[in-house]
């Protein structure tokens, strides 16, 4: 007896879809007057077959200037100071083991005041569901991934990496919250201090009609920055959104 009152898709028809999408937007004014806007989406397709994964975010944050000039006139501009994006994309193919599975990695990233004008990647790789309970949950996956890099000023490279990624959740009281754990290493095989490594902790909790609360805490470390550009960002964020 594998399960008791299958779905649908669990039974092999069809797909199990879960999505959500969070935000977090601020307008402070007095002081100190900055406009932020971050929003945050998943998308998951699973089967018995096969899973496709999709996720993607958007980060703008600016602060507004104001001056006076001669004449007693005040001029008012808004000057950015956060602008980037990324989107990543995930194939997953069962084996005949359906704790082990091949799929194909493919990613877009920007970030302006990083001198990112876009980096993407793309390669294949090994998974295997090292955890798979209802409660805690592991995946491991290993391939090769190419990265290619336009930056704005510096000069473009790209090279073929070692991809690593870890993948991980966990829930508390009855599936009321969730922990979630994402690692994705791309290892530069030709330059190891160049290499990629961002690192995701969340935990996850319902409220109302659907409605969810996050705090997530994110670190970037980019090995292959523009000279004179900082390597590690770190980002704490919390948000309202639905899934």
């Amino acid at each position: 007896l594998d399960v008791a009152n299958p779905e649908d898709w669990e039974a092999g028809r069809g797909y199990h879809t879960t999505g959500r999408v969070t935000s977090a937007v601020e307008f402070s004014r007095g002081n100190t007057e900055t406009d932020q806007l971050n929003l945050d989406m998943e998308t998951i397709l699973e089967s018995r077959r096969d899973r496709v994964t999709l996720r993607a975010d958007y980060e703008e944050t600016s602060s507004i200037i104001r001056s006076t000039e001669d004449g007693g006139v005040t001029k008012t501009e808004s000057q950015a100071t956060a602008d980037n994006w990324q989107v990543i994309g995930k194939y997953d193919y069962f084996l005949t083991d359906p704790r082990n599975y091949i799929g194909m990695n493919l990613g877009f990233t920007a970030d302006k005041f990083a001198d990112v004008k876009r980096r993407s990647y793309f390669g294949p790789y090994y998974g295997r569901k090292l955890l798979s309970r209802d409660g805690l949950k592991l995946d491991a996956e290993l391939g090769i991934s190419y990265v290619d890099t336009d930056f704005l000023v510096s000069e473009d490279n790209d090279y073929t990496g070692m991809n690593i990624n870890l993948t991980g959740e966990t829930t508390f009281f009855d599936g009321t919250l969730k922990l979630y754990f994402r690692q994705i290493n791309i290892v530069n095989l030709s330059s190891m201090e160049k290499s990629i490594y961002r690192t995701t902790f969340g935990l996850r909790f319902p409220l109302l009609l659907g409605l969810e609360a996050a705090a997530e805490a994110t670190a970037d470390y980019d090995g292959g920055a523009a000279e004179g550009k900082e390597k590690l960002d770190e980002t704490l964020k919390f948000r309202i959104g639905y899934r």
